[in-house]
């Protein structure tokens, strides 16, 4: 792991102080960024339920009597999840809350930016397009190695791909025809280019070619200088975007990045494609755990109205910890890259971290199964049990993510991706 991701890190820690339990469902990527599946998103307090909702919003609370405005403004004081209830409950309700909670300015769907280069091909990773469709904010998460695909450097000259970038912004925008705002998110630095401008050329270039109706703006890992008192290089996540024509840095924007939800479509094809999603979702959990040890320590020693300083407990590090917080931010800066197990931890938490970790790996042996199945199904159907199954894929496309019904689906994506990976003869069933 990398000092330039410490500062994921240190966004992702629920930092002091604690107003809620610890929420152990947490969900972050190899590099520390925060995630959150729609479902998450969505989900309500085990003590509220719809009809408790209805009863809130009925004749005893009086709301169909309000003037408009304080409607709306009634509404804005709800979360996500209770938004997202009233827009199916309520046939009162519904249209304002669907408008709240598909703008909320704090709230960004995430794809990635292979796949718009690649066209946005239907059926990647089971992802709802109708979902996507409603979206207004968009995250799109870049890794350093794609700028190859728009601007590629060789023998000291550079070749600029107009059509991956032409590609980009059509897929974005057929897939995301509400966007309004969208933050690209450069995932780690950006080696080729780093002793040139704070946003790489090829980024710069995707900027330029911005529809004018979308807010663009870009995240990127920035060093910060090293000082006396630490002796170190420190990052933080800069946001730049073109004013009058120009690059600038602009104050930041933080906002939870969501997940789209999965379909569950039937036929082989679209198992294998979402087990494929579930396998890198539980991924996201097992990385989760070095964040949830983190905070948990910190708990442990200063929540619930406790003070109890302590040392850190890694080894060769003795500084100490007199305040809630000061572990957490401590071990983001200098134990970021912490992934060999939690044996010095109190048992308490140990054990917490043992059960979770257990869980996990649990359900990813039980999807790398059922992977593996597909694949022995796959290879020992005859030719016409594969031709049913190319069959039952092209008509999940056509039905759910509007295929073009002249197009072949041998020419699909995930149909060339699910044939290659299905043929081999070896252990390649990794999810």
């Amino acid at each position: 792991m990398f000092p330039v991701f410490s500062c994921n890190l240190q966004e992702t820690l629920n930092l002091p102080p604690w107003n809620e339990e610890q929420d152990w469902d947490l969900y972050v990527t190899r590099t520390w960024a925060k995630r959150v599946p729609f479902s998450s998103y969505i989900q309500l307090s085990p003590s509220i339920s719809a009809d408790s909702l209805l009863e809130q919003a009925g004749p005893c609370f009086a709301f169909g009597t309000l003037p408009a405005e304080l409607q709306l403004r009634v509404l804005r004081f709800c979360p996500a999840e209770t938004l997202f209830q009233l827009m199916h409950v309520s046939t009162l309700l519904r249209l304002e809350a669907s408008k709240l909670f598909w703008g909320d300015p704090e709230t960004y769907c995430l794809v990635d930016a292979d796949w718009l280069l690649e066209g946005g091909y239907p059926g990647y990773h089971c992802l709802d397009l109708a979902f996507l469709s409603k979206m207004q904010r968009v995250e799109v998460w870049y890794e350093p190695s794609t700028y190859n695909d728009i601007c590629y450097r060789r023998d000291g000259t550079t070749e600029i791909r107009q059509d991956r970038i032409a590609t980009f912004w059509s897929s974005l925008q057929r897939l995301f025809p509400h966007v309004k705002s969208l933050i690209i998110s450069q995932n780690g630095e950006a080696r080729i280019w780093k002793s040139e401008e704070a946003v790489p050329k090829p980024l710069q270039l995707l900027m330029q070619a911005c529809p004018l109706a979308i807010q663009l703006s870009t995240l990127v890992p920035q060093r910060q200088d090293c000082t006396i008192a630490t002796d170190t290089t420190t990052w933080q996540r800069s946001q730049y975007r073109i004013v009058s024509g120009h690059i600038r840095k602009i104050d930041r924007i933080y906002y939870k990045t969501i997940l789209p939800p999965i379909r569950r479509d039937a036929g082989l094809v679209s198992e294998f494609e979402r087990l494929w999603s579930r396998g890198i979702r539980l991924q996201l959990q097992q990385y989760s755990l070095w964040p949830l040890a983190i905070e948990a320590l910190d708990r442990h020693h200063f929540d619930s109205g406790k003070n109890e300083p302590f040392a850190c407990l890694l080894p060769g590090c003795d500084t100490d910890f007199k305040q809630a917080g000061e572990w957490s931010l401590h071990a983001a800066r200098s134990h970021y890259q912490h992934t060999s197990g939690f044996a010095l931890f109190p048992t308490q938490i140990r054990a917490l971290l043992e059960d979770r970790k257990k869980t996990i790996e649990q359900s990813y042996q039980e999807a790398r199964m059922r992977i593996r199945n597909i694949r022995y199904e796959w290879q020992n159907a005859r030719q016409d049990k594969r031709r049913d199954i190319e069959r039952v894929w092209a008509e999940t496309l056509k039905r759910n993510y509007l295929w073009d019904t002249e197009q072949q689906v041998v020419g699909n994506q995930v149909w060339i991706n699910f044939v290659k990976w299905a043929n081999l003869r070896d252990e390649s069933d990794q999810v």
